[in-house]
């Protein structure tokens, strides 16, 4: 393998290393640049991403599925400044969702710390205890995929069946296009009253819901911070304080989401801070390069 690295990024973040040094990608290059590397940054079009195969290079994926043995992905939490890199996108072969997470290994005072700070800076809605179930969508809604128990439109079925007390407000994602076919079987679930698709604010909705159902939604794991639990119905990688359908009966699920205790302040430490790379870390370049020896490289 040569000395170098290819990180592919979308075309406005090219000039990363060189606009915002502090940038998590920028103390990338920089750490392989101090073990010898030439790093480049290229454009992740579907034709770059395909030339990766022919390079005897090591790759870094930002946001992309690593589909080649000297490829990797690199991917920032869902909020604050953390960041994984992996060697796979299927969320149960990541590490961190195979890890047991310890509360009593976590430090309360500590968590606490963390949980608050980063509450005052994301929370923009004021929590309540809310009586609605919140079901955030994602892409495709009408086909199962390999790491989903169910199709996402089948996931809206279920949760109206089984949560029969609270209104259901259905959030599709802002960046998504649906088909006609999938909104025509979405829209079949919904009487306007009870079931209703919103497009709200997202803080808003997530600060006032009692509990949120996903596949793997982000929107699941930033309702933690709003204290918030919640049912998923695929494989996540933040899974572990979660009501999951791929490991337990649905009807159980329902029945205990808001009746199981979660830590939630130990959780969002234990999640972001041991799982992830915390970019401000005064050792963040040799955490990088310790973490992709993990994943098999040799540096």
């Amino acid at each position: 393998m040569n000395k170098k690295l290819s990180i592919y990024v979308p075309n406005e973040m090219w000039t990363i290393a060189d606009d915002r040094p502090s940038h998590f990608l920028a103390h990338v290059g920089a750490a392989f640049q101090g073990v010898g590397f030439q790093v480049s940054f290229i454009d992740a079009t579907d034709d770059g991403l395909l030339v990766s195969f022919d390079d005897d290079v090591y790759c870094l994926f930002y946001r992309n599925r690593p589909n080649h043995a000297h490829a990797l992905e690199v991917r920032p939490a869902p909020f604050g400044p953390f960041w994984m890199i992996e060697k796979t996108a299927k969320p149960a072969q990541k590490l961190v969702f195979k890890r047991a997470f310890e509360p009593e290994s976590v430090d309360k005072n500590v968590a606490d710390g963390l949980f608050t700070r980063l509450a005052d800076r994301h929370l923009k809605a004021e929590v309540s205890a809310g009586g609605y179930v919140l079901v955030a969508l994602q892409g495709v809604i009408g086909r199962r995929r390999f790491w989903q128990s169910m199709s996402p439109v089948e996931m809206v079925q279920t949760t109206i069946e089984q949560e029969q007390a609270r209104k259901i407000l259905i959030k599709l994602h802002p960046r998504e296009v649906y088909s006609t076919e999938d909104m025509n079987a979405l829209n079949a679930l919904v009487d306007g009253d009870r079931v209703q698709i919103v497009q709200g604010d997202l803080d808003a909705l997530l600060a006032g819901c009692g509990y949120t159902v996903s596949m793997n939604s982000t929107v699941s794991f930033k309702g933690l911070l709003n204290r918030k639990p919640g049912v998923l119905f695929g494989d996540a990688e933040f899974n572990h304080v979660f009501q999951k359908v791929r490991s337990k009966d649905v009807v159980s699920c329902f029945v205990d989401v808001m009746d199981e205790t979660v830590d939630f302040e130990k959780y969002v430490y234990w999640y972001l801070r041991r799982q992830h790379l915390w970019n401000f870390k005064p050792s963040i370049q040799d955490d990088i390069l310790r973490g992709c020896r993990v994943m098999g490289w040799e540096l």
